[in-house]
């Protein structure tokens, strides 16, 4: 199905002219059971359409708390993990 562009001129900034599509999609929310998803209505990844987005990801450990503090590559690789996890 072709997107159909909708010019929104609010959407004018510094001369610049930005052009938002509409199109039908459909949204899965992928939920990590952290007890602040509740909270402030956060979830993990989100699918819209073809795409997905993944959310803020700290590198909280299986247990709480910070994984692996003071050591950065091993809380990067956490991060990746976690978000392997919710794909």
């Amino acid at each position: 199905m072709p997107l159909k562009p909708i010019l929104k001129t609010s959407m004018v900034r510094n001369g610049l002219l930005e052009l938002r599509y509409h199109h039908d999609m459909s949204f899965q929310r992928v939920f990590s059971n952290a007890p602040w998803e509740t909270q402030v209505g956060y979830c993990r990844a989100v699918r819209a359409g073809s795409h997905v987005y993944v959310t803020g990801t700290a590198p909280v450990a299986e247990g709480g708390g910070v994984h692996a503090p003071g050591d950065a590559t091993a809380q990067a690789l956490r991060c990746f993990e976690i978000t392997r996890g919710a794909l």
